[in-house]
């Protein structure tokens, strides 16, 4: 469902694939706003992935990222 919600953030990149379709054969530049719009829908990707109905885990897990030792602590959660 939000996979298509997703197509809404690149009006740029649609407008700008319109325009360069009399430039089919050239290579062209993308503009700055069309990056923009395509790395903030990767960034966002893995949301439009996830399914928001599966159920909630019992427990929330945290680690540490030290070189020397190591460290897990765990928490419960509820659903409020």
């Amino acid at each position: 469902m939000f996979r298509k919600l997703a197509l809404s953030l690149l009006d740029h990149t649609f407008g700008w694939i319109e325009h360069g379709k009399s430039f089919r054969h050239r290579s062209r530049r993308l503009p700055r706003v069309v990056v923009d719009e395509l790395v903030g829908l990767c960034l966002m990707w893995p949301l439009f992935r996830t399914s928001f109905d599966a159920p909630m885990a019992p427990k929330a897990y945290s680690s540490d990222a030290t070189l020397h030792a190591g460290c897990l602590v765990e928490t419960p959660l509820s659903p409020e």
